[in-house]
């Protein structure tokens, strides 16, 4: 990281690299758990993963949901000055925010205050857009608020990292 700091000029190829890198990560991850959901799960005995019929939908939420996580990621990552700080902070804010989201409990059966809050948390944006594919077959113009807000997030949060990484490189 100190050489990569020492190279002169801009931060946003180091930083875009490394976005793109755990985007792909990210993508990964959601297709093995998926992979799971359809293959692993009736072999145990379990139901079957329902995709819905928007397939597109689901390529797009996938997308916009591991674009929103790894932006995240990477504030956290730049921001810290040490791993330690980073995988303390950033494992209990993931905690809140999936609290905060509905990822625990279902949002209509939180406190009216927690309701209010949840629109707010990206887990919640990310896990109604998978809701409205899965259990409503919703079209993707259904999803887009959401996607749009997941892809703001990410672009805020990379351009965030950016700065940051920037404003601590050696000139």
């Amino acid at each position: 990281m100190l050489r990569l700091r020492l190279i002169s000029g801009s931060q946003f190829p180091v930083i875009s690299g490394k976005f793109i890198f755990y985007l792909f990560v990210c993508l990964l991850q959601l297709v093995s758990m998926i992979g799971v959901g359809l293959y692993v799960m009736p072999l145990i005995g379990l139901s079957k993963l329902v995709l819905g019929t928007n397939g597109l939908g689901v390529v797009l939420t996938g997308l916009a949901v591991s674009m929103a996580a790894t932006g995240y990621g990477l504030l956290i990552a730049v921001y810290f000055r040490t791993p330690q700080q980073a995988l303390s902070f950033g494992s209990i804010s993931v905690v809140i925010l999936a609290a905060l989201g509905g990822v625990w409990v279902p949002t209509f059966a939180m406190p009216q205050i927690m309701q209010s809050v949840s629109p707010y948390s990206p887990l919640n944006w990310g896990l109604e857009a998978f809701n409205d594919l899965f259990l409503r077959n919703a079209s993707t113009s259904v999803i887009f608020p959401d996607l749009v807000k997941l892809i703001c997030f990410s672009l805020v949060t990379l351009a965030a990292s950016v700065l940051i990484h920037k404003s601590r490189t050696v000139s």
